[in-house]
């Protein structure tokens, strides 16, 4: 079997062997024929030895090519006179990732679009992924062959980019935001400099929610350009990390869903349309009276919030279903500066149908159009075919459209005109003002209140028809809908927001609710109550009248009053049971939370820090402590911030909530800790705690590389834990010798390579290094130390009258949960070797409880399968049964579908 590797340092395995042959030139000749398929035999000798007269070339590509095929096997390449061809059903990294991205091509979609179907594929060629092409692989003298190698390596490496920015976006489209991180991430670490990828790890941080964690990717790309080209990051990059900063973001990516029938108002139930479906009824009717005539422009107008956006995401479902020609594009705050931004998406949208009719455009206006889109010409450089420049692109693209407006009825749709680009506005009022003759039908829509551009304003002006979604009412709220509820509470409740409206109709509103929509409430306001408003949104979950008082700064008197007027207008009530306060709609807390400058919320999330890490309380609650560690980060104080977050993993990790520990140290890592080896070695020690090694041991090898010391010592003491328990004995006897240079508690490191040497069977070596444990452990006053040596020391003894005696010791010596139950499994072995089996069950039943409650779940499986031993001693068959099948459930999940055997064995500790 030949298996071939080429996507990063060529691996080229010959029935699970390496490849030999004698010379390097043999796995170049073999790289070049999995690329290329078949060669020229005079091809192959001048890339190789085009330095050489033919004849000694042709000699020394037979010698390679005899070496190549005594290694892979003659089968697998085959030659005549005049080619050398690599057999068709050899298989290769190379022809499995072309093969994986052309199957998400086959999709009913643009190339670059991502469907769900698609990404098992893109997953697939990602993987196999694994650095450039031939990677750190050379030859001497073959200049030609190195030629060849940088156009392979960077066609290659274009390609993965674009599957990783893909998978990108199709987890992210899905809601899996990590592992759209995950994917992105390694696509930044195979491609350091690409600046393309780093952008996209910031906005997937942002979208979701981990706004320090964009700032971080941020930070990371800025040290990385600077170390290695000595300049700055793009003015791109820039502005988007700016964005970031102020939360003004482009929409997160949603998977497009399959276009469905249009079902009359009065029958379907609560949904995100609502009462919008006459609106929608009048864009659908709009098409139809378009057919066979000139153009039309429609425009839809509101404030935010008015269902805009979900009214046109259905309009383009039932075009796209009707076999319309839909292009759909959307202008963003922050790419106004972007000529023809609008314009670029309106053509790739409609490519698919440009290259259906291609025949019948004229190649000027394909030529012309390709200045925005250079995927339209492929045919050479893009030449002027005049002097008028701009015009002349607009002529380009009216000119392709009017093509396709004759075959299919062509909808344009553009969303949120208020943030344009010049360029594309012109392009709109251009073909505006020549719909008379040109059959498509322009829908665009605009958020009122804003301003607006002299050619937006335009092209509102000619609009043929204006849709203005306001709130809804009594008489437009279809009752069919409201089957159940009161139109004047329910309205009351909401202002006639259409979002809060679905939220009341699902069942998923407030009953106090708010008595207008939410811009209005604001907007009635006294400054007073606003203030202490903001200080709530700030708070969030932990609003409590004297938190709102130190936080908004706010004497008694003017809290009471400003609390007063927030209750009244039912935008804040009261929760029941406690002192604390609430936002009556979480989407109103984030409408003020978002209205609140960003000056004001840093000063606030400082002022909820500062107070939350006074109180001596909050050094004892985890959930607080990482709470104030999350208001220093939004505060700009990423120093304050990881201080909190190692107290809150600290406090975690005393009540086994190991998660919760993690996820405090990630999130310190990512702002920035300097000590990455102990909070890698926390996470460690974790996950073993878990019974998850495989991971502890991920976690500490990441350590390694930034410790040094003792805490370097503690790292290998714990990997040779993880390795002895997953039987890897050699490798814990280094980790072992290598802990013990500078190792801070001997004893705890004795102690635990006492019990690999008692597990090999050197009985008089484990006794050795037990009495080193024990003597180290009397010159400590760690309690917790010398228990777990009294223990280990148990475990190792061999006479059970002294091991007892050891195990009094270590129950004497410390309250620890952990510790207790090492001891109370240790005298159940003691008394089950002996015969008392019925008081072994006590102590193990115990035990169980203390691991289950400590997460342990590697010794709880230990322990219940003890328990099952003693019940087969007392012959009790049903409930050794039941213990064995919790057991092994447990062992199974610690595998995790790797089989350890060594995991099942674990019995004393």
């Amino acid at each position: 079997m030949l298996e071939i590797q080429l996507l990063g340092p060529p691996l080229v395995r010959v029935d699970g062997q390496p490849l030999q042959v004698d010379t390097r030139k043999a796995v170049a000749l073999l790289a070049y024929l999995v690329v290329e398929g078949e060669v020229l035999r005079d091809s192959a000798a001048a890339m190789f030895w085009g330095g050489s007269t033919d004849e000694r070339a042709r000699a020394s590509l037979r010698r390679t090519l005899s070496s190549l095929r005594s290694g892979v096997g003659s089968d697998a390449v085959s030659a005549d006179r005049i080619e050398l061809r690599l057999d068709p059903d050899t298989t290769s990294d190379v022809q499995q990732f072309n093969s994986e991205l052309a199957k998400t091509t086959a999709h009913d979609h643009m190339p670059e679009d991502v469907c769900p179907s698609c990404v098992p594929h893109l997953k697939r060629a990602t993987d196999l992924y694994r650095g450039d092409f031939l990677a750190g692989f050379t030859i001497r003298q073959a200049v030609e062959f190195e030629d060849w190698t940088r156009t392979v390596t960077e066609k290659f490496r274009l390609r993965a980019g674009e599957a990783f920015n893909r998978l990108g976006f199709g987890y992210a489209s899905g809601g899996n935001y990590s592992q759209a991180i995950e994917a992105v991430t390694r696509w930044t670490e195979l491609d350091p400099l690409h600046e393309p990828s780093h952008r996209l790890l910031m906005l997937l941080n942002a979208w979701a929610g981990d706004r320090p964690g964009a700032v971080a990717s941020y930070r990371n790309f800025v040290g990385i350009v600077d170390r290695e080209l000595g300049v700055s990051p793009l003015e791109e990059t820039t502005e988007l990390y700016e964005a970031i900063l102020d939360e003004d973001l482009p929409p997160a990516p949603a998977l497009r869903r399959q276009p469905r029938t249009h079902q009359p108002s009065t029958a379907h139930p609560p949904n995100e349309m609502l009462d919008r479906v006459g609106e929608l009824d009048r864009l659908l009717f709009s098409v139809e009276r378009r057919q066979g005539g000139g153009g039309k422009l429609v425009v839809i107008g509101g404030a935010a919030w008015m269902g805009k956006t979900r009214l046109l995401e259905e309009f383009v479902q039932m075009s796209t279903a009707s076999q319309k020609s839909v292009a759909v594009a959307r202008s963003f705050r922050m790419e106004r500066s972007l000529p023809y931004g609008v314009a670029a998406q309106i053509i790739k949208a409609l490519a698919p149908h440009i290259e259906r009719y291609r025949d019948e455009i004229p190649a000027w206006s394909l030529q012309e159009a390709s200045r925005i889109v250079p995927a339209l010409w492929a045919e050479g450089s893009v030449q002027s075919v005049d002097a008028f420049g701009e015009l002349r692109i607009l002529e380009a693209i009216e000119q392709i459209l009017s093509v396709l407006g004759r075959s299919h009825p062509s909808v344009l749709v553009v969303e949120d005109l208020q943030w344009i680009d010049p360029a594309s506005a012109e392009l709109l009022l251009y073909l505006v003002n020549r719909l008379g003759q040109l059959p498509i039908l322009l829908v665009v829509s605009y958020r009122t209140g804003e301003r607006l551009d002299q050619n937006s304003r335009a092209l509102l002006a000619a609009a043929n028809e204006q849709l203005i979604l306001e709130p809804l009412n009594a008489s437009t709220i279809d009752p069919v809908l409201a089957k159940g509820h009161k139109l004047p509470e329910l309205l009351s409740r909401t202002g006639g927001v259409p979002i809060l409206v679905l939220e009341e109709l699902k069942g998923s509103g407030s009953h106090d609710g708010v008595t207008r929509y939410m811009e209005s409430s604001l907007a009635a306001l006294s400054d007073l109550a606003i203030q202490i408003l903001a200080a709530a949104s700030v708070l969030a979950g932990i609003s409590t009248t004297d938190l709102l008082q130190e936080v908004s700064g706010r004497s008694e008197s003017e809290l009471v009053e400003g609390v007063e007027e927030l209750l009244r207008s039912g935008i804040l009530r009261e929760v029941a049971g406690s002192e604390a306060l609430d936002f009556t709609l979480d989407s109103m807390r984030d409408v003020v939370y978002q209205s609140t400058t960003l000056i004001r919320r840093r000063h606030l999330h400082r002022r909820v820090a500062m107070t939350l890490s006074s109180s001596q309380r909050t050094r004892s609650d985890a959930r607080l402590a990482g709470t104030t560690a999350a208001h220093f980060a939004e505060a700009g104080d990423e120093s304050s911030a990881v201080q909190w977050y190692q107290i809150a993993a600290n406090l975690a990790r005393e009540i086994y909530a190991y998660a919760e520990a993690q996820g405090f140290l990630e999130r310190a890592l990512a702002l920035g800790d300097d000590d990455v080896a102990g909070a890698r070695l926390a996470m460690g020690e974790m996950a073993i705690a878990r019974g998850e090694y495989q991971s502890g041991i991920d976690q500490l090898i990441i350590g390694t590389s930034r410790a040094h010391g003792a805490t370097l010592a503690l790292i290998e003491h714990r990997l040779g834990q993880a390795n002895r328990m997953l039987g890897r004995f050699e490798l814990a006897e280094t980790n072992y010798q290598n802990a013990a240079k500078e190792h801070p508690e001997p004893a705890d490191l004795y102690s635990d390579w006492a019990l690999l040497e008692h597990r090999l069977g050197n009985r008089s070596e484990a006794s050795r290094l037990a009495k080193k444990a024990v003597t180290s452990a009397g010159k400590t006053g760690d309690s917790r130390l010398r228990s777990r040596v009294y223990n280990i020391s148990a475990v190792i003894e061999e006479d059970p009258v002294k091991a007892m005696k050891l195990l009094d010791r270590a129950i004497g010596e410390d309250d620890d949960q952990v510790s207790k139950m090492a001891t109370l499994n240790n005298r159940a072995h003691i008394l089950s070797e002996i015969g008392k089996p019925l008081e072994a069950v006590v102590l193990l039943e115990e035990a169980i409880a203390i691991a289950h409650e400590t997460g342990h779940r590697h010794r709880e499986a230990a322990l219940l399968n003890h328990l099952a031993d003693c019940y087969h001693q007392q012959g009790n068959k049903a409930l050794v049964e039941k213990t064995q099948e919790t057991a092994v459930a447990l062992f199974a999940d610690i595998d995790s579908g790797q089989w350890e055997p060594e995991v099942w064995l674990m019995t004393r500790w």
